[in-house]
């Protein structure tokens, strides 16, 4: 009987060590953490997005049936001119009236806000088999043709 509970427990052990390991992270969820990622990250989630309301609780806000990015921050971006000419350049980005495009990454816009020259959305993006919510903050130069990124990476406008 002991040799059965040893070899019982030394069995369980071994599958307990043999677990296979991805090297991925434990995904367990806390809610406390679930939502946007802070201006400028780009985190991905596990979780489906929450859809957003329909209705517009905040006058400074748009949601995403009455999206329509000022003209202003509408075109294609990147690092410079040179990139502009290279179509899968990684310093791409496309932004439409209702929508956002990255070198991988794509998705409505569901939200935003302008402030001066600083528009902050918040899209719900699609690449690599995966959708999360993203917000990102963008600073457009006084002659219009520099967009800047929270993180101070800056574009050149590819449409002039």
């Amino acid at each position: 009987m002991r040799n059965a509970l040893a070899m019982l427990a030394v069995a369980a052990l071994l599958c307990a060590c043999n677990a296979p390991d991805d090297g991925a992270p434990d995904r367990a969820v806390d809610d406390a953490t679930v939502g946007t990622p802070a201006p400028g990250l780009d985190a991905a989630s596990d979780q489906p997005p929450a859809p957003y309301p329909d209705d517009d609780d905040d006058d400074d806000g748009h949601d995403i049936g009455d999206i329509d990015v000022p003209q202003r921050y509408r075109g294609d971006w990147a690092a410079d001119a040179a990139a502009c000419e290279r179509r899968g350049d990684v310093s791409r980005l496309h932004i439409g009236d209702d929508d956002i495009r990255f070198h991988e990454s794509s998705g409505p816009i569901v939200n935003f806000t302008e402030d001066g020259s600083t528009l902050t959305l918040t899209a719900r993006l699609t690449g690599e088999g995966e959708t999360r919510e993203a917000t990102y903050a963008f600073t457009l130069s006084a002659d219009g043709n520099t967009l800047a990124d929270a993180n101070g990476y800056a574009r050149v406008r590819c449409d002039q």
